[in-house]
């Protein structure tokens, strides 16, 4: 899944798994059919339990901590944020839809809904005919290069010559 940050979901017997390209992060949500717990120790992504309603994966997450970002500009919310994300595929599975809906009595007013799509890029399911795009660092060959280390040659600003890494020739301590 290529948004602009790739991102792999990982299903097995019981679980699916979100492998974040960006930071390394990762959210594994139980589909085994376990309650969701009443009070669950907040934390970043939340506590999070899965369900299939046929085709749609039902994601329901409480107790998401104070430091998690709820959308790229930063919307604030409490530790009583609750949201439901239902996960379904479309355009004949080039595309993956999330429907989102979100409910915070400390920080909104009224629930709120949203849809989030990612276009799927798998070689031989859904090819990537774009060429190596350094701001989504897709590729024909797939996604999730390893782009956390300094030296990455990919530029997160689609710049086409890269910048040195930087390079000292004493210690700094």
């Amino acid at each position: 899944i290529n948004a602009p940050n790739p991102f792999q979901i990982v299903q097995s017997a019981g679980t699916v798994a979100f492998l974040f390209e960006v930071n390394n992060w990762f959210h594994v949500v139980p589909t085994d059919g376990r309650a969701m717990p009443k009070d669950p120790n907040p934390q970043w992504f939340g506590t999070s339990v899965g369900r299939w309603e046929g085709d749609t994966l039902v994601i329901d997450t409480i107790g998401i901590n104070d430091k998690f970002w709820l959308d790229s500009k930063g919307t604030p919310h409490t530790e009583q944020l609750h949201v439901i994300e239902r996960f379904h595929m479309i355009d004949g599975g080039k595309q993956l839809e999330v429907n989102v809906h979100v409910e915070d009595p400390g920080a909104f007013t009224t629930p709120w809904n949203a849809v989030q799509r990612y276009r799927r890029v798998e070689p031989g399911i859904a090819d990537n005919n774009e060429p190596f795009n350094p701001l989504s660092s897709s590729s024909r060959a797939g996604t999730m290069l390893e782009v956390s280390c300094a030296e990455n040659p990919n530029s997160l600003f689609g710049a086409q010559d890269t910048l040195p890494v930087p390079q000292t020739t004493k210690p700094d301590f």
